[in-house]
């Protein structure tokens, strides 16, 4: 019995990169290194009239990018990064926390639909990497919020039949997609290191991803795994 649920299991991974050759979008994991970006949509705000006839002027808008494949921890410094910019470039002290976003990210009733009872320990890997606006009232949850909004977005564009049909769980394709992710470096190497995976499947070996290891072990890519 062991031996036949070994073969389903690997036969279940291995019918996903099917499906993963053309995913290349959801990552969560890795140790992508990047310097902190800012960018602003104008001055400070200065104090303006008090008459009730004016209106207060817009706050400035400042945004934060989250690369592919920054884990949760990584997205917390580079929080960090982007307000000790925002104070020394411009003036500002956001209201984004590293610590609050850390705690805002592991809120499990925020799951996105479908994968209620994955067993995700967090919200490593639903928190979509993009370049996000906000403003000094800018909450940690509420960039979470905007995260997950865009996670779901770019998810239902996913035909997950063909997984579905190979008892592949949503949280399977997140998982093993994000683990090719981060064994490429440019996008075209998605199909090839799919196609190790696959085979190393077929031949019952392990599947020897690093990325895993560095993940597990919070091992910089600077530093060799020994």
């Amino acid at each position: 019995m062991k031996s036949v649920h070994k073969r389903r299991r690997g036969s279940r991974i291995a019918a996903l990169f099917g499906v993963l050759l053309g995913l290349g979008l959801i990552v969560g994991i890795g140790y992508v290194l990047a310097q902190a970006s800012l960018f602003d949509g104008g001055g400070p705000a200065s104090a303006g009239p008090s008459a009730s006839t004016e209106t207060e002027p817009p706050k400035p808008v400042l945004r934060i990018v989250f690369p592919e494949g920054f884990t949760r921890a990584e997205m917390a410094r580079r929080i960090a990064a982007v307000n000790e910019i925002a104070v020394e470039k411009r003036g500002i002290t956001p209201s984004l926390r590293p610590r609050a976003y850390l705690a805002a990210s592991e809120d499990l009733r925020l799951l996105p639909a479908g994968f209620e009872g994955s067993g995700a320990p967090d919200l490593e890997g639903f928190l979509f990497p993009a370049t996000y606006s906000f403003t000094e009232d800018t909450t940690s949850a509420e960039l979470v919020d905007l995260q997950l909004v865009a996670f779901n977005r770019e998810w239902a564009k996913i035909d997950l039949d063909y997984a579905k049909s190979k008892n592949l769980t949503p949280y399977d394709v997140l998982i093993i997609a994000s683990m090719i992710e981060k064994e490429v470096q440019v996008p075209k190497e998605r199909s090839l290191v799919s196609a190790v995976i696959y085979n190393r499947l077929k031949a019952r070996m392990p599947l020897g991803i690093d990325a895993t290891i560095r993940y597990g072990f919070d091992i910089p890519p600077t530093k060799a795994i020994t």
